[in-house]
């Protein structure tokens, strides 16, 4: 499993992230990738991920979105709502400077809103898309909908409970009880940072057409979180060239699935990474 490093990382509106790379030497480099983590986690949980693309030559940074693991930020808050994917094109820039070539994006559920909203909109962009259950269309209904909508005018920061629970993201048991022991794991959202993601969710759907990069999907088929349908629209809208597994029975965090799911997955993803 690969190592990693962590470093820091300033914003534009001066506050500071926790970056982690996944370093490989230069001489052996063969790209470079960014990864962005999704809702209540942080970077620190992608080492075996990090592992398929080091193992290619690939250098991978990431680092914990504002908000989240140990960056700085009012948890589950953001000051506007296209905060996370600014700070996304700028850690994309900076991945990009350093290694003189364009990079990867890879991404997990909010970071796949945030993600797919970035390339959509110009953004960013790479030389290749991954999308882990990306929040395309995240499972929140008209009435919750509603009442954010109403909430993210006035009262943006209020922090919520996101009731994800650990039995709804994955059915191994070990990772069930690391989440619930990571103090750098959190269940805190607010009005505009949900908001946000669906509208990202929506943007990227409506102007999939702009996506030139070639792109891999890796989707949770029994998704909790996740309606798999919006990825599954998205995908089908993208015209370049569209690699979809769609695994029927995961949960959610399909990296972090039962280890012979999990290896599934990541064959999927390593088989994708040696043809890119």
């Amino acid at each position: 499993m690969a190592t990693s490093e962590t470093f820091s990382i300033t914003t534009g509106d001066n506050l500071r992230l926790l970056g982690r790379r996944w370093p490989v030497p230069k001489t052996d480099r063969a790209g470079a990738a960014l990864l962005i983590h999704g809702v209540g986690e942080h970077s620190g949980r992608y080492d075996q991920v990090a592992a398929v693309m080091t193992d290619a030559g690939i250098e991978v940074v990431s680092y914990d979105q504002r908000g989240f693991g140990q960056s700085e930020g009012r948890k589950g808050c953001i000051p506007t709502p296209t905060a996370l994917v600014d700070d996304a094109a700028m850690v994309f820039g900076m991945v990009a400077a350093e290694n003189q070539r364009v990079p990867l994006l890879i991404a997990h559920s909010m970071g796949g809103a945030v993600a797919s909203y970035a390339v959509t909109s110009g953004a960013i962009a790479p030389s290749g898309l991954v999308l882990s259950s990306p929040a395309i269309r995240p499972r929140v209904n008209d009435v919750q909908l509603a009442v954010l909508r109403g909430l993210a005018p006035t009262h943006p920061d209020l922090q919520l409970h996101s009731l994800i629970t650990p039995e709804e993201v994955t059915h191994d048991e070990a990772v069930r009880k690391a989440i619930r022991n990571d103090p750098l794991m959190h269940t805190i959202v607010s009005p505009r940072l949900i908001v946000s993601i669906v509208d990202q969710g929506l943007g990227a759907l409506a102007h999939a057409s702009k996506v030139a990069a070639p792109a891999l999907f890796l989707v949770a088929g029994d998704d909790k979180l996740v309606d798999p349908q919006g990825t599954r629209d998205f995908a089908a809208a993208i015209p370049s060239d569209v690699t979809f597994h769609e695994f029927p029975s995961l949960f959610h965090e399909v990296f972090n699935e039962r280890p012979p799911d999990r290896a599934r997955v990541l064959e999927a993803f390593a088989d994708w990474i040696r043809a890119v």
